[in-house]
């Protein structure tokens, strides 16, 4: 399994497994889902004013408990604090720093949840995962991966996950069907790329993937412009959310082909300046320039003429120039919504039927 954690959100940490990338089942992902829950402790709701800073960007709590900071519980806590972080204690000492930010902290009237890891090791200190609003209710990755195992375990075995990888801030689980999908000779595995966030850095969501056997791309769809699911982090009901992701799963392979066509389309789409296309695509402030010019040289060098062509640039330099999931996340998601965009279906009865794929959204 490739689980792994960019340089850019863990640097601080290693990769939970490492070795040559694989094919996963369900129950492979399971085990991993289930490893990463048991090393959860409770929530704990605090007044800020209540912690104290410690030098090594450790926090305690006030029954002793210390947490190391990581990336993103650092950038939540610069952000409580009013400062960002490596530019305000850029000359400051390891014992100043905390000094610093315990004033700060002391001045405080706000509690907050604050979700942790506990130590790996004893000796070790846990690791403060969040620090979000004490109304904060997560929809946890056991949870969702629980109602899976329940409710359509049967109509997983047919998929079989391709990445998976975690960060400070999300999740990424990237599934593929076992059969694929000929597109004039080219080998595609349709699939679900689910994303989730335990620590308010994202929605759940399930968004269509397709996954390019020839050169490793990825591609996600929002075919009709919706999503396969969408939920915000709150209370949510165990049954709504089996019927939610049993809708979903069940609903792909219409969604599957609607995407076919939307595929096969844009293979017949000239674009007369593929860079151009590029630079509209892209222009995104999360998107690094260097990115930018490196998929518009793929562009040249894969003489791509095709919207379909032009796409498979940008996700390749997605994958072979990338190494943060949160970034090709967002440039496969920028891909399919400039082929929703812009191929136009000459089947009009099946273009208004783009419309119509469903969405599930859940309410409540």
């Amino acid at each position: 399994m490739s689980v792994s954690h960019p340089a850019n959100d863990d640097a601080s940490r290693p990769p939970e497994e490492s070795g040559s990338r694989r094919l996963q089942s369900f129950d492979d992902v399971l085990a991993h889902v289930e490893d990463r829950d048991r090393r959860k402790l409770p929530d704990e709701v605090v007044h800020l004013s209540d912690l104290e800073a410690l030098e090594g960007e450790v926090i305690r709590l006030p029954n002793g408990t210390e947490l190391a900071l990581n990336s993103w519980s650092q950038r939540q806590l610069g952000s409580l604090l009013g400062i960002r972080w490596d530019r305000f204690f850029e000359n400051t000492t390891p014992s100043e720093r905390a000094e610093q930010i315990t004033t700060r902290l002391r001045r405080t009237t706000e509690s907050k949840k604050l979700r942790a890891y506990a130590p790996m090791s004893s000796g070790d200190r846990g690791e403060l995962r969040a620090i979000l609003a004490p109304s904060f209710t997560a929809i946890d990755d056991i949870r969702v991966f629980a109602a899976m195992k329940k409710m359509v375990s049967g109509a997983l075995a047919r998929f079989a996950f391709l990445r998976v990888e975690v960060t400070d801030s999300a999740t990424f689980y990237h599934a593929i069907s076992r059969e694929s999908v000929s597109l004039d000779g080219d080998e595609l595995h349709p699939g679900f790329m689910l994303r989730n966030s335990e620590t308010g850095g994202s929605a759940l969501s399930i968004d269509d993937a397709w996954f390019r056997k020839v050169c490793s791309n990825g591609l996600m769809l929002q075919v009709g412009g919706k999503r396969a699911l969408y939920r915000t982090h709150r209370r949510i009901e165990t049954e709504t959310l089996e019927s939610a992701l049993v809708l979903t799963i069940a609903r792909l392979p219409e969604r599957w082909t609607a995407g076919m066509h939307l595929l096969n389309a844009a293979r017949h789409l000239l674009v007369k300046h593929p860079s151009d296309a590029i630079e509209a695509m892209l222009d995104d402030a999360s998107i690094p320039r260097e990115l930018v010019r490196t998929a518009q040289g793929l562009a040249v060098v894969d003489r791509a003429t095709s919207a379909y062509d032009i796409v498979q640039s940008v996700t390749r330099a997605a994958h072979e120039q990338n190494r943060d999931p949160h970034l090709r996340f967002q440039l496969e998601r920028l891909a399919g919504e400039y082929l929703v965009q812009n191929v136009k279906l000459d089947d009009t009865s099946f273009a208004s039927s783009l419309a119509r794929v469903p969405e599930t959204s859940v309410s409540h």
